[in-house]
């Protein structure tokens, strides 16, 4: 286990710093550039009894892919995995994501058997084809495309998309959206009888506007109105 010199270790990452100092860093160069301990303090961690941990880098590495299997499920393809290059699953931060920017499309050859009895019986070759990566680059795991053009404005340099118009919200009971740039309740419930789901007031409430008629008679509640034909 490592041995903290501090309480806690806090990472600080404020909207000034470019996205790029951290897709090029090294795990060491991370440390010390962007952490500090709780008190302030650079980044002091004693790794003596275990050795720390490596960032993977972002470039193409040897990984096990499946091949496509026949259609006829008596025919076994051998080999049925192998390995190819490929961008591995590892960034320094989560809204990066290590993505190919250079690739090529290779053809295997793979053996075609027959199973028949207790025996495999050969019967052919078959090309397949996979995709090798040539190439790998960090880059925002939330890209422009998923954000609203209406509403949000992509900041590339946060990899996230803002809302063109923000406003605080009425009460506790709601929340921010920032995936739809309003307010929404925390909680929603599902009302009885004819009372319906108030979105400002994030409770249940009597809809106003309508009679209910019974035997030819119109009821009130109150200020409210309930139209029902029985």
């Amino acid at each position: 286990m490592l041995q903290t010199t501090a309480c806690l270790v806090s990472l600080y990452l404020v909207h000034s710093m470019p996205i790029d100092n951290l897709r090029s860093s090294t795990t060491q160069e991370f440390l010390h550039r962007f952490v500090r301990m709780a008190d302030g303090t650079p980044f002091n961690i004693s790794t003596a009894k275990y050795p720390l941990a490596t960032l993977d880098r972002c470039e193409p590495h040897f990984e096990t892919i499946s091949l496509p299997k026949d259609t006829d499920p008596k025919i076994v393809i051998h080999p049925p995995c192998t390995r190819i290059e490929r961008c591995p699953d590892c960034t320094s931060l989560d809204m990066l994501v290590c993505e190919p920017t250079k690739t090529e499309t290779v053809t295997f050859m793979v053996l075609k058997f027959r199973l028949e009895s207790a025996e495999f019986s050969f019967i052919g070759t078959k090309e397949v084809q996979a995709v090798r990566h040539l190439k790998c680059e960090q880059r925002c795991r939330v890209k422009a495309t998923d954000c609203n053009q209406g509403i949000h404005t992509y900041i590339e340099r946060d990899c996230r998309c803002r809302c063109k118009v923000r406003q605080t919200c009425a009460s506790a009971k709601h929340i921010w959206r920032e995936s739809k740039c309003m307010c929404e309740c925390v909680q929603t419930k599902q009302c009885r009888g004819f009372a319906r789901f108030n979105e400002s007031k994030c409770e249940c409430d009597l809809a106003k506007g309508t009679s209910w008629n019974v035997k030819g008679k119109e009821k009130s509640l109150g200020n409210h109105y309930w139209n029902r034909n029985v």
